[in-house]
């Protein structure tokens, strides 16, 4: 995450909020709880994993709706991707 921007959880409602300008992206809770775990120092792979053991969804299908959920959050210059 940017320094600037947080992940919150209020209410029942998820969203990443830019601390700068206000600007919000409202999650549902998977998006919530994958972005939480990446924020936390997970991968995407581990997440995707356990997610996908979890939920019975194929690991591929997690990951790749993981990657969509941070490439459009970089996007909007809310995420930067390191890369190890």
């Amino acid at each position: 995450m940017r320094p600037n921007v947080q992940i919150v959880s209020r209410d029942g409602d998820n969203f990443v909020l830019n601390l700068r300008n206000g600007e919000y992206w409202h999650l549902n809770s998977s998006a919530y709880t994958m972005l939480t775990r990446i924020a936390d120092g997970e991968t995407v792979d581990e997440v995707a994993r356990d997610i996908s053991a979890a939920t019975s969804a194929p690991e591929q299908t997690v990951r790749d709706d993981l990657t969509e959920l941070v490439d459009q959050l970089r996007k909007a210059k809310l995420v930067e991707v390191r890369h190890s």
